[in-house]
């Protein structure tokens, strides 16, 4: 009875033992990604921004915080698309949430659109180039000003083209020019290259080509109308432009140094 009554002890202890240690095991992040993305907007790009950007992601890949770095796709104007990851070896969040405010500290110029966003695992992408016709398809990653980060990820919104093969991914401006006012869309896109043959399925998917926004009306006009109105204000910084900004046409001041729009003007100065 008395032996019986050790081994039961024994076995209890185990059990606590075993309690324990998986009590204090390490929890994992549930982020322990970053997509990262810069590229220019039409203006200048901001080359001083983006080497600072590859010397900090350089930096945490030497340094263990990370040690996986994927790049999606290169910028048309500079910068590229990429996603960098930490390993398996028990990186903490908190190393995570230091790697990242390395990140916002990087404040690009006018001109250079720059994105940050924490996901859980990269976008996985197949190695070999497709054999077949490839075409851009995008949708508006839903992005705000004065919210960094914010808007649809790369990998989130891949989800969306379901089994459509992604060969490469990166976002991109649409070029326009924009109030930078908190609440207003950024103009920015998501852009995937699929092969030609998917592009009929994911227009039902909300997507459209990318060479169809290159090519609209409305960005063919509006660019046509600020060449325009930056060759006859060659006596003044600033120009009166009429554009249309969430929805609401209205005259607006652009600030030609600085290369984005300041302020409003009357709407007789848009005549």
């Amino acid at each position: 009875m008395k032996t019986l009554r050790n081994v039961m002890l024994f076995v209890a202890g185990l059990f606590v033992c075993q309690t324990l240690q998986a009590s204090e095991a390490p929890l994992k992040p549930e982020r322990q990604a970053v997509e990262i993305s810069i590229g220019g907007v039409g203006a200048e790009f901001d080359e001083g921004a983006y080497r600072k950007l590859r010397k900090t992601i350089g930096n945490a890949f030497a340094h263990g915080v990370i040690d996986k770095v994927i790049v999606y796709g290169y910028g048309i104007e500079g910068g590229f698309s990429s996603c960098v990851e930490a390993g398996s070896g028990g990186i903490s969040g908190k190393t995570i949430t230091s790697f990242v405010a390395q990140l916002k500290a990087i404040q690009p110029k006018p001109g250079t659109f720059y994105s940050i966003q924490r996901i859980a695992h990269c976008l996985v992408l197949p190695g070999a180039a497709p054999k077949s016709v490839t075409v851009q398809v995008a949708k508006p990653d839903g992005s705000t000003g004065c919210a960094l980060g914010s808007g649809a990820s790369l990998t989130e919104m891949q989800k969306e083209l379901g089994k459509i093969k992604v060969f490469s991914a990166w976002k991109l401006s649409d070029g326009l020019v924009r109030a930078e006012v908190c609440g207003f869309s950024t103009g920015q896109y998501n852009v995937y290259e699929i092969a030609e043959t998917e592009l009929d399925e994911t227009k039902y998917l909300g997507f459209i080509s990318w060479s169809e926004i290159e090519n609209s009306q409305e960005f063919k006009t509006k660019s046509k109308l600020l060449l325009n109105s930056v060759s006859k204000a060659t006596s003044t910084r600033y120009i009166c432009i009429s554009m249309t900004i969430g929805g609401i046409t209205g005259c607006y001041k652009y600030d030609i140094v600085l290369k984005k729009v300041v302020g409003t003007c009357s709407p007789s100065q848009c005549s």
